[in-house]
């Protein structure tokens, strides 16, 4: 069973605390990779910490950008503050972290 330092083929996939799916496949594309994570409000210390660490026993170069979510369907957004301290948090640990707004509203996609 392939496996990415903890990513398992089969393992459950979770949003927001609700189990969604499963890892159905692993693949690398290519060497360039990167990761975002989508913040919401409701987004655990602990989940992005987890996260951190997976990415750093991989790469500290690996690119990590920081989305906050589109407030719909009932999830929050993350406030300003928590997107700022989750840069911080995660600069201590990856080379390479950015911080993009969402812009599907600004493009009159949603």
């Amino acid at each position: 069973m392939p496996d990415v330092d903890g990513l398992v083929v089969g393992s459950p996939v979770k949003f927001m605390g609700v189990q969604v799916g499963y890892i159905e496949k692993i693949r690398i594309v290519r060497e360039d990779v990167y990761v975002k994570i989508v913040v919401s409000n409701e987004s655990t210390v602990e989940d992005f910490e987890k996260a951190l660490s997976i990415i750093k026993n991989i790469d500290e170069n690996i690119l990590l950008v920081l989305q906050p979510i589109t407030p719909l369907g009932g999830l929050h957004e993350a406030p300003p503050e928590k997107m700022l301290k989750w840069q911080t948090r995660a600069m201590q640990v990856l080379k390479n972290v950015r911080v993009i707004p969402q812009t599907h509203k600004m493009m009159n996609q949603l």
